[in-house]
């Protein structure tokens, strides 16, 4: 059986082209930086070698057959959301990462697959941006940040971009954007490993709470890192949904009957963790997820997943491959 990984990162060419070209620091955030031979991404404490994996077709097939995966949806790194930017700059970053992309998947399109990006702080832009990829790359889905400079997805702000997709039949593949200082989290890297999952975690109680899902009754959506704490606070999300007015004044839909709008990948780095994620939403919406490149990637995810306390053939099988195909509607992967 195929082994179809839906987060797997890349920084293509044609977008780190652009921040080393960029003369003010600001437009990115970040720079490139050229040593050895070798080019580094570099913003703060962030610095990184950039391997062939992040910005090379064969290079990410390489790895991915080290790790034992057949099929790779590919998608930007948080550093290229640069939801800052304005407009024209923004729209040359989305359309650089698109187009990068889609020449990664168009060097080995037997095993890679793309995911968009677009300018999410622009919200016309950002439908023309999914459009564009939609039609010229036939992306069938859309990476998109937890929140988008510090406004909440749920916002009817991006309501548009969401219903557009919905519209388009592209599924949403929504991943924490780089997590600043913020105080207690400011320390042992917990940033990354408490700030990630709670960022996601907030986006899925403001999705249900917000009434977003009552309106995109259609609308798929991707958790990455097991789905941060959503599994394991859905009861306390139901329970205040129950006693509280605040959960219920914009819906009256249960948030347990929401849990099964998402997807989630099966990043939790504990195989009793992944078993009680599976019991939680249901072998149907587990998928494999690597992070990868990443140093919180997952390098063993299939044999991994052996680890799983109790994994049945008719799990492993919907893990693997079968879940990816209906979480972006249906049709091979």
């Amino acid at each position: 059986m195929k082994k179809v990984d839906l987060h797997s990162h890349v920084l293509p060419d044609t977008v780190l082209d652009l921040m080393e070209q960029a003369t003010d620091p600001e437009l990115y955030k970040a720079k490139i930086v050229r040593r050895d031979g070798k080019r580094y991404y570099s913003r703060g404490r962030n610095q990184f070698e950039l391997e062939p994996e992040y910005h090379s077709g064969e290079g990410k097939v390489e790895k991915m057959d080290r790790m034992k995966i057949d099929i790779s949806y590919i998608s930007t790194g948080p550093q290229a959301f640069c939801y800052w930017q304005k407009e024209q700059d923004a729209a040359r970053t989305s359309r650089a990462v698109n187009e990068g992309i889609a020449k990664m998947v168009a060097e080995r399109p037997d095993r890679l697959r793309g995911m968009a990006s677009v300018p999410m702080q622009h919200p016309d832009l950002a439908v023309a941006e999914l459009e564009h990829a939609v039609k010229t790359y036939g992306f069938r889905a859309l990476e998109i940040a937890t929140s988008i400079a510090g406004e909440e997805l749920a916002s009817p702000r991006f309501r548009p971009i969401l219903r557009r997709a919905q519209e388009l039949d592209v599924s949403i593949f929504t991943h924490p954007e780089n997590i600043g200082a913020t105080g207690r989290l400011d320390c042992y890297y917990l940033t990354n490993l408490i700030g990630n999952p709670l960022d996601t975690t907030i986006m899925v109680a403001n999705l249900m709470f917000s009434g977003a899902l009552d309106e995109l009754k259609d609308l798929r959506f991707l958790l990455p890192h097991a789905g941060g704490f959503t599994a394991a606070d859905i009861g306390r999300f139901q329970w205040g949904h129950q006693v509280r007015e605040e959960p219920k004044a914009l819906t009256r839909t249960p948030p347990l009957s929401l849990l099964r709008r998402f997807w989630f990948d099966a990043l939790a780095h504990n195989p009793k963790a992944v078993r009680f994620l599976i019991e939680q939403v249901g072998a149907d919406r587990v998928v494999l997820g690597t992070d990868d490149p990443f140093d919180m990637g997952d390098l063993h995810p299939v044999d991994n997943l052996e680890k799983v306390p109790g994994l049945t053939d008719a799990e492993r099988e919907r893990i693997w491959w079968k879940n990816a195909e209906e979480f972006l509607g249906g049709g091979p992967v």
